[in-house]
């Protein structure tokens, strides 16, 4: 679907005044942008290291070669690596690593089979303190005030990523970068 068309349907979406209900247009949008990959992989070390090369190969795929510059490559691969083992690690099996670009962003949608969990103190609080405070895993000392249980996956994702998205059971995470232009 081209950005053009996804484009107007979000104006279309917008004009219809279900603004309110932006997570799911989002989840409809996504749904609705083939994957440059699509796969599932074992919760092991090996499904984990898996999903992280079909990133890198997506990366490579992206035209014009480099979209990012090679800090940016190795922090995406990084957070997405993260959010490979906390679906691994926290969640169950299967792990599902699903790639698209939607709106000139790109979209990596991690799944796992667990329950999931209570995601919103961890949005409330990363994204600011993370942007504000360079990860540094040598410094040791006391938490942030206010900080929810939880360490520096948390901080890479947010600091890597435009943006961090869970669903509502916290079973899936969409790690979101805007492509340069």
């Amino acid at each position: 679907m081209s950005d053009e068309l996804l484009r107007a349907l979000r104006r279309t979406w917008e004009a219809s005044g279900l603004r309110e209900d932006e997570a799911r247009y989002r989840h409809e949008l996504e749904r609705r942008v083939s994957p440059l990959v699509d796969v599932t992989l074992a919760s092991t070390d090996e499904g984990i290291e898996q999903g992280a090369d079909a990133f890198v190969e997506v990366l490579g795929r992206l035209e014009p070669t480099p979209r990012f510059d090679e800090d940016a490559a190795a922090s995406l691969v990084h957070a997405v690596r993260e959010a490979l083992m906390n679906g691994s690690h926290h969640g169950a099996a299967p792990i599902r690593l699903c790639v698209r670009i939607v709106e000139g962003a790109l979209h990596a949608t991690i799944t796992d089979g667990g329950r999931g969990f209570d995601h919103r103190p961890y949005t409330a609080f990363w994204p600011a303190w993370s942007r504000a405070n360079p990860p540094d895993p040598s410094v040791r000392g006391p938490s942030p005030p206010g900080r929810p249980p939880g360490g520096l996956g948390f901080v890479l994702l947010f600091r890597f990523c435009d943006e961090v998205r869970w669903n509502e059971a916290g079973n899936e995470v969409t790690l979101v970068k805007r492509l340069p232009p």
